[in-house]
């Protein structure tokens, strides 16, 4: 799941006035009375604030119009205003001139309390909180999507701020486990949007302190708010919201929707910065680095599906170096490197991905369970024509040329037949020379391939088959017949096999005998 963006607060911070804007007219130029209310609602000074709002008001200006961004004078007053004595004197005043506290903004349509939750001053997100749900204003109100105002205190920058902000929604009856339309609860958010690491630490406090649930699963992947923290865009706000979680008990095994842990959720991140911070601050907390998904993959193999390339380098190396097995394989029989060729969907973080787990060991001569080489699975890419840097990676590696791998997986020792060193230099110059070198390169790489997968093939058929049931033609048998036939045990029992051998029409002398290969 992506981050918002922008941010509802960075959308309310852009819109501030400029000083320019606030400043007065020039000559005998009138003042316009609406602009003049939304100045005055952002002035420091509760004397001095009303005596403007209540002289703007008298001038004509209309508390229901909204300025160039469709921001009421509430919603301004609510976020801007930093003077908790002005913020709680004025609201109530313009509550009483007809302002709505249900007033919506559009787009994301939310209500001046949840900018409210936004205000980077503590006393005065608390006083414009307590001023609105005093006034009227629905604590429980959504946006657009579904998140109450608690949800948006993850958009405060400010961590005394943010704590205040808990405290003072909660006290007017904001659940701190309301969901929105994804399942999202606040704590979700603090780990998805916290910027900085004041306002995630203090944010998850008062949260879990509000008995907020560090436990909750959201309806996309089943992820926790600890999952979520690798999908941050701020590096320090995901690493506070990690320790802020840990501290508070959450869970760094606890398994998602496909069994992944938080660590596994790294994969899902798009900044470097952020993608090595989790990790260390995880791994930190105890955090497996080989732990296993449902489907047998660890973090690694997650991790080389990455479709940011800086990222996918990034967490590749942080895992490896952290002890990751790069060779490790998945219930398919597949390593972090066929991950990488087959199932990465863009090609550059692929081809990234491929070189950092080469460096990190991987074997680009690797059968998986299907007996085919992480170069076959290039081939096999519905982009293939345009894999000329993956392909390239992985035959200057050794994945182009030498015998297949050995069922152990270990690389193929040089018969004289591989290409040399400075045969791949050669290679990958041919590959950037031109287009129709590349293609020329493809048939190459294809029919080599084609020849690993025929000598895995050749090696199957070579291994002595094991015997199976002459009636049903798939368990193995287990029982034998006078005749020296055998069966397995199912079939044994048949009265039809008892009475006359199916394979040689011969009656039995006496019972079958159990036998053990």
């Amino acid at each position: 799941m992506a981050p918002l963006q922008p941010s509802p607060a960075e959308g309310a911070r852009q819109a501030e006035p400029s000083a320019a804007a606030a400043g007065q007219p020039d000559g005998d130029e009138k003042a316009d009375p609406q602009e003049a209310l939304f100045t005055a609602v952002t002035v420091h000074g509760c004397t001095r604030c009303l005596v403007e709002v209540r002289a703007a008001l008298q001038a004509g200006a209309s508390v229901a119009a909204t300025d160039e961004h469709g921001r009421s004078a509430l919603h301004i007053v609510a976020y801007e205003n930093e003077d908790a004595e002005a913020v709680a004197a004025v609201i109530p005043v313009l509550v009483a001139e007809g302002a709505d506290p249900q007033a919506r903004s559009p787009g994301d349509e939310a209500t001046p309390l949840h900018v409210a939750a936004c205000n980077e001053s503590a006393a005065a997100a608390a006083a414009a909180i307590a001023a609105l749900a005093a006034a009227g204003a629905s604590v429980t109100a959504v946006d657009s999507q579904g998140r109450q105002a608690l949800h948006w205190v993850c958009y405060n920058r400010r961590g005394a701020a943010a704590f205040a902000a808990v405290h003072a929604l909660v006290a007017a009856g904001c659940d701190p486990r309301a969901a929105d339309a994804t399942g999202l609860q606040p704590l979700h958010c603090v780990a998805l949007h916290s910027e900085t690491a004041e306002a995630a630490e203090a944010a998850v406090e008062a949260l879990v302190h509000a008995r907020g649930s560090t436990s909750a699963k959201c309806s996309m992947g089943g992820a926790t708010p600890l999952h979520l923290c690798g999908q941050s865009s701020s590096a320090a706000g995901a690493a506070a919201a990690v320790w802020a979680l840990l501290a508070a008990r959450a869970n760094v095994h606890a398994a998602c929707d496909r069994g992944g842990t938080p660590l596994h959720w790294v994969a899902k991140c798009g900044e470097p910065a952020v993608a090595t911070a989790v990790i260390a601050a995880l791994l930190a907390g105890k955090a497996h680095v080989q732990a296993k998904c449902g489907a047998g993959a660890t973090a690694l193999h997650w991790c080389a599906t990455c479709c940011d390339a800086a990222t996918a380098t990034a967490a590749i190396q942080a895992l490896a170096e952290a002890g990751c097995d790069v060779r490790s394989e998945d219930a398919d029989g597949d390593e972090s490197i066929h991950w990488a060729v087959q199932s990465n969907a863009s090609r550059e973080a692929a081809a990234a991905a491929v070189a950092a787990l080469v460096a990190a060991g991987a074997d680009v001569h690797a059968l998986n369970g299907q007996g085919k080489p992480p170069v076959a699975l290039a081939l096999e890419r519905p982009d293939a024509a345009q894999c000329a840097p993956l392909l390239q990676v992985l035959v200057c590696s050794g994945g182009g040329g030498g015998s297949a791998a050995a069922g152990d997986g270990a690389a193929a020792e040089d018969d004289g037949a591989g290409p040399s060193s400075a045969a791949h230099a050669a290679d990958a110059a041919a590959i950037s020379s031109s287009q129709a070198a590349v293609g020329a390169h493809l048939l190459q790489l294809a029919a080599t391939a084609v020849s690993q997968l025929f000598q895995s093939k050749r090696r199957r058929l070579a291994e002595p088959a094991a015997p199976e049931c002459p009636v049903c033609l798939d368990a193995p048998p287990c029982m034998a017949a006078s005749c020296g036939h055998i069966f397995c045990a199912q079939c044994a029992e048949q009265p039809g096999v008892q009475e006359q051998c199916p394979v040689c029409r011969k009656q039995p002398q006496g019972p079958m005998l159990r036998i053990f290969f």
